[in-house]
């Protein structure tokens, strides 16, 4: 009898967790009104499974720090929620393939694309994408890659899939209040 409900609870708790893992979870509510929150979008040849942001001018040292937390959706919309008002920068993207895109190490646009998050507002860092390694070129290091933003799904449509994603969550009122600023 033990045996058949340990082999029972077994398979209970593989499913749940099995039927966690396939769709990441919906961003943490809002701790602080004066906190912020950046998304944006990249696409790839591969499906990217992180991203990572940064505060400006701040080292990490995990575990006794650690970067913000992003979420990353399957279609590549991101969302960083809770920020403390400063300035941040997309440090690196990482692949479905562990492909890591480091855009610091190479000096592109890491810098260049500051993003400043004001209490309560949200920043748009926009829609990228990434192009195959330029390894096939021989004067190029084997760590170069394209990186372009593009125009494609616009700070609406992003906003519109968020919508979905954060349901139940309390940043829907900042969604649909810049929604209705889009519109005007």
């Amino acid at each position: 009898m033990t045996k058949i409900f340990r082999l029972g609870l077994s398979g209970l708790v593989l499913g749940l967790l099995s039927a966690c893992a396939g769709a990441p979870a919906p961003p943490l509510n809002i701790i602080d009104e004066n906190m912020g929150m950046i998304f944006g979008h990249i696409e790839s040849y591969d499906m990217m499974t992180k991203v990572e942001i940064r505060e400006y001018g701040r080292s990490y040292f995990p575990p006794f720090s650690i970067p913000p937390k992003v979420y990353i959706y399957p279609n590549g919309d991101f969302i960083a929620v809770n920020l403390k008002p400063a300035d941040y920068y997309v440090s690196y993207y990482v692949s479905k393939q562990n492909t890591r895109f480091t855009l610091n190490a190479i000096k592109l646009h890491s810098y260049q694309d500051v993003y400043k998050v004001k209490p309560g507002k949200m920043v748009y860092a926009g829609s990228y994408r990434i192009t195959g390694r330029r390894a096939r070129d021989k004067t190029a290091d084997k760590d170069e890659f394209y990186y372009a933003k593009v125009m494609l799904p616009s700070e609406r449509e992003i906003l519109r899939r968020l919508h979905k994603k954060t349901q139940d969550r309390s940043w829907q009122a900042w969604i649909d209040r810049r929604l209705r600023e889009l519109r005007i």
